[in-house]
């Protein structure tokens, strides 16, 4: 389960489709790392996701 998570996440962070809100990816982010169980350092380590980012993108800061 925790590795289609992860799996999903890097997916959607990977994704370059102009119509995909910031907003969704905050949401699909905070939902799926919430469901992994794991801490937000373990989390973007393993997405290789800055924490910047990370938080960037909870902010819905992060262009796509």
């Amino acid at each position: 389960m925790r590795q289609m998570v992860l799996l999903t996440m890097f997916k959607l962070k990977k994704m370059k489709d102009r119509e995909f809100s910031t907003k969704k990816l905050a949401e699909s982010i905070k939902a799926l790392r919430k469901a992994s169980g794991v801490n937000v350092k373990e989390f973007c380590k393993s997405i290789h996701m800055t924490e910047r980012s990370y938080y960037s993108a909870l902010k819905s800061k992060l262009t796509t």
